[in-house]
């Protein structure tokens, strides 16, 4: 991974400003990540995730971005939960401004949470693996937290 200086530096060359910062974009999947799921039924939210979510895109200005394999209803369905409890997507399936840069069908952030990440922390839940966002916090948000003040 990039050391913070490098990310600083990459974000300000990449990303756009939103409420006079520059914006540090995040892809965040949705099933086993935002929710426990039993795909394409949403069984509940994962522990905190959407408090966790809104925290981060108002003291860090993070912008998250949908990262989904859903598509179409099902997708819908997924942006519909992120506007139910109020997270402010960013982007749904892309950075909205990535195409200034690079044309890609990869959505470009500078951290990405997916259960299916190797090293992404995991709990059990209604017994399938999900992604833990107490252990998720406990990473991220001191990166998260210094590249926010360094972007000031």
């Amino acid at each position: 991974m990039k050391n913070i200086e490098g990310l600083k530096n990459e974000l300000i060359k990449l990303s756009e400003k939103r409420n006079g910062r520059v914006v540090i974009p995040i892809c965040v999947d949705f099933d086993s990540t935002m929710v426990n799921s039993d795909y394409p039924n949403i069984v509940c939210e994962n522990d905190n995730c959407s408090e966790i979510l809104k925290r981060w895109a108002n003291e860090y200005n993070v912008g998250i971005i949908l990262d989904t394999l859903r598509g179409g209803d099902d997708l819908q369905i997924a942006v519909d939960w992120c506007n139910d409890k109020e997270i402010p997507l960013y982007g749904v399936g892309s950075n909205p401004i990535q195409n200034n840069f690079v044309f890609s069908n990869k959505s470009y952030g500078i951290f990405s949470i997916d259960d299916r990440n190797i090293g992404c922390p995991l709990k059990e839940s209604f017994g399938k693996y999900v992604v833990d966002w107490e252990k998720i916090v406990e990473i991220l948000e001191p990166k998260l937290k210094k590249l926010s003040e360094m972007l000031r």
